[in-house]
C-alpha cells in the first residue's frame, strides 16, 4: 500500500478540483433555479441585468461554501486505508464526481 497524501491527490490536482467543483454546482444549481429563480424575479423590482448578476452573486456566495464542506466531508470520510486506497485509485473525473456528490444525499 502507497503512501498518497489528500493534498497532493485532490488538493493541488486542478482536473480533480475542476471535476468536483462542476459536480457540486451541478448538484447546487437544481434546487437554486426551483427556488431562487422566481424569488429574485417577483421579490425585487429592477433590470433584468441587476437580477442576473444578483443570482450569479448569490450563487457564488452558496457554492463556495458548498464546495468546501464536499471536501471536507470527503477527507473525513476516508477514515480507514482500504476507502483510501479505492478512493485514490480512482481516475481523476471519478474523484471528482465522488467529491462532488459528498453532500448530495444530506438535503
Amino acid at each position: 500500500m502507497s503512501d498518497r497524501s489528500y493534498f497532493g491527490e485532490v488538493l493541488i490536482n486542478i482536473r480533480v478540483l475542476s471535476f468536483a467543483l462542476f459536480t457540486a454546482l451541478k448538484n447546487l444549481l437544481w434546487p437554486m433555479l426551483i427556488i431562487g429563480t422566481p424569488a429574485i424575479y417577483f421579490g425585487f423590482k429592477s433590470t433584468w441585468y441587476n437580477q442576473i448578476g444578483l443570482f450569479l452573486i448569490l450563487t457564488l456566495i452558496i457554492l463556495v461554501p458548498y464546495f468546501v464542506v464536499c471536501l471536507i466531508m470527503n477527507r473525513f470520510s476516508l477514515s480507514s486505508p482500504d476507502e483510501s486506497e479505492k478512493f485514490y485509485n480512482l481516475s481523476d473525473k471519478e474523484k471528482g464526481k465522488v467529491i462532488g456528490d459528498e453532500l448530495s444525499g444530506w438535503w
